[in-house]
């Protein structure tokens, strides 16, 4: 071999080597910062005083934010139980979701550990025990029927809401812009999804479901395509489905789709109202 091939092969493996430690440079930073990518928390914080119409109900390290329908104490009522997406808080969702309330539904605005002045940090884990929590809280309430709890996941929200539907009892499953598995998610918008931390998979919890399953998503969404939402639709023994001429985040409050869904599906009963 000549000197001149020795020193050719020499930078070869030079480069490789530094191509190499930059990889694993990124990679490492993906792994730990993407916690700080997956979860934007919003930096404000929680509206002080709150509306007089939303009580703050402690869940551990979080909170919910309880619009209640019930007229008196023991006057059980229906519950959704609502979970954000990433770059959301759950105050954000007070004005959409009092049309529930109206409607006679109580509702639970989860908020995420991290956001809006909660405790923690959200991952899988913290996340599955807030909605777990927020469940079993609210089902022990005498105004709340704990046989028409309906869970709504909006985004990244569905992720810990397709655990709640997989561990509890729930009457009815709604994902509004949702997925069918994270992973699959980050692969799409070309990213290392071998190295996710929080594997939030709803396709299989989908798949094992009885309940019926309301799937809302817009036909223009860049953040989390159609596609993922036609999996889901493709794995649910009983799915609805309704394409809306949207993006990711200025899709219409989906009411008109709940309310029949609901009317079809379940033995849930939304309040006649001309508005709805």
């Amino acid at each position: 071999m000549t000197p001149i091939m020795t020193q050719l092969i020499s930078l070869l493996l030079q480069g490789l080597r530094l191509t190499a430690i930059a990889v694993a440079i990124f990679m490492a930073v993906l792994f730990f910062a993407q916690r700080y990518l997956i979860f934007p928390a919003p930096r404000e914080p929680l509206p002080n005083p709150l509306p007089a119409d939303v009580t703050r109900i402690e869940l551990g390290q979080t909170y919910g934010l309880f619009l209640n329908a019930a007229k008196t104490e023991h006057d059980r009522r229906p519950l959704i139980i609502f979970a954000h997406g990433n770059a959301e808080c759950a105050h954000h969702w007070i004005d959409s979701f009092r049309w529930y309330r109206e409607q006679g539904i109580s509702v639970l605005l989860l908020e995420f550990p991290g956001y809006a002045a909660a405790g923690g940090s959200p991952s899988f884990d913290s996340l599955r025990e807030a909605v777990l929590s927020g469940y079993d809280t609210m089902v022990a309430r005498a105004d709340i029927d704990p046989a028409a709890v309906i869970a709504y996941g909006r985004s990244i929200g569905g992720g810990p809401i397709g655990l709640l539907a997989e561990e509890r009892p729930v009457a009815a499953l709604i994902l509004e812009s949702s997925f069918a598995s994270l992973k699959d998610l980050v692969y799409h918008h070309r990213n290392p999804g071998f190295l996710l931390r929080d594997r939030f998979d709803n396709g299989p919890i989908v798949a094992a479901l009885e309940i019926p399953v309301l799937l809302v998503h817009g036909t223009q969404d860049r953040i989390i395509p159609i596609k993922f939402a036609h999996q889901l639709r493709d794995l649910a023994a009983d799915a609805t489905f309704h394409e809306l001429a949207c993006d990711h985040n200025n899709c219409p409050p989906p009411l008109s789709y709940v309310r029949k869904f609901l009317h079809e599906k379940t033995a849930i009963r939304l309040a006649e109202n001309p508005d709805g």
